[in-house]
């Protein structure tokens, strides 16, 4: 009898610690004294989608990584971030534990995804988080290609966030700017890349214009945090300047750092200038009586470029390459312009010297 008992309170354990559900797993809690963590993968629409849950307090950090890029792109600030508010971060479909929800029955897909745009990855994102309970307003953390997908979803959503911090991130126009620099061959596999064939079958041409056509962004602080690129090819490393200057105007009252000793991913290489930023953002969120930017600040194209100890130098020269690099885009737009006007000019001498002759 006694036997007998014991194994009922086995199965019944069992059974009490058993997934919740297909393709959802249970919620994991993880204490230490640190923040508390919640791990669960729940199931949207035809994916699997794997988060991370940590800390509490309000706005909620929303981390979005970058091209091909799992969460764990964010392990060197994640806990320093949760001690402050509130962090979510996941992985989108293919990547990390996140995955597509295969066909009853079968191994493998019947058919390979289809190519995704940032607008499916927003709306995802969106269900996510309310799936997950996680309310808004939200300060939204984009690396790279996270960029562009972070920016949709404040000008698709602009009440629900209150703040934007952009890592290295991506410029809608930097995908034409970067091809006319290429080699043919070298633009072909470009374009190709840009265009879905990447590991997450991606568009990014597409989501470059769904930014475009989804107008301006809300009245929100925003920082851009910029690595320095390799002075190998001063072209490359000059129009990455430009494209990231290019983001800090977009918003009056922005902040633009440039970071001297990273890479790209400078969440990874200077960790603590990522949390600084966004914890100065955090702050700035929670102070009431600062007022949003006003119609005017908005048509002003002032950026406060601020240097971190040690690099006061290293900010001088970049604010001077900013500065280039602006003139040189304004100069590019005017001659654009001008060549437009010509064209149109010789376009309607031709048709009256036409209608002359009839």
């Amino acid at each position: 009898m006694k036997a007998f008992q014991k194994v009922l309170v086995i199965v019944f354990f069992a059974v009490s610690i058993a997934p919740n559900g297909r393709g959802q797993t249970a919620e994991r809690k993880v204490s230490s004294g640190s923040p508390t963590i919640i791990e669960k993968t729940v199931e949207i629409g035809d994916y699997r989608f794997h988060y991370k849950d940590q800390g509490t307090g309000s706005p909620t950090i929303v981390m979005d990584a970058g091209l091909c890029q799992g969460m764990d792109t964010w392990d060197n600030i994640i806990s320093k971030i949760a001690s402050l508010t509130r962090v979510f971060i996941y992985d989108r479909p293919g990547l990390g534990s996140s995955s597509r929800i295969l066909p009853q029955g079968s191994k493998q897909p019947a058919r390979p995804p289809g190519v995704r745009t940032s607008r499916q990855i927003v709306e995802d994102l969106r269900n996510l988080l309310r799936k997950a309970g996680v309310p808004a307003p939200y300060v939204l953390v984009g690396h790279s290609v996270g960029g562009l997908n972070v920016r949709l979803y404040s000008k698709l959503f602009p009440d629900e966030v209150v703040g934007i911090v952009l890592i290295d991130a991506s410029n809608e126009e930097e995908y034409s700017r970067y091809a006319s620099l290429m080699s043919p061959a070298a633009r072909k596999k470009f374009v190709q890349l840009n265009r879905g064939s990447n590991c997450e079958f991606l568009n990014m041409e597409a989501s470059a214009v769904q930014l475009r056509e989804a107008g301006a962004l809300p009245p929100v602080p925003m920082t851009v945090i910029s690595a320095m690129q390799s002075q190998s090819d001063p072209e490359n490393a000059l129009t990455h300047i430009e494209m990231q200057a290019d983001l800090a105007r977009r918003r009056g009252s922005g902040v633009h750092l440039f970071i001297e000793g990273s890479g790209h991913f400078i969440q990874r290489d200077r960790p603590d200038i990522v949390i600084q930023a966004i914890r100065d953002l955090v702050d700035r969120t929670r102070a009431s009586f600062i007022p949003l930017p006003t119609e005017d600040d908005l048509k002003q194209t002032r950026i406060l470029h601020v240097s971190v100890p040690g690099e006061v130098t290293y900010s001088g020269a970049a604010l001077i390459l900013s500065g280039l690099a602006g003139w040189r885009w304004r100069k590019r737009k005017r001659r654009e312009k001008a060549e437009m006007n010509r064209a149109m000019r010789r376009q309607t001498s031709r048709k009256a010297k036409k209608k002359i002759g009839e």
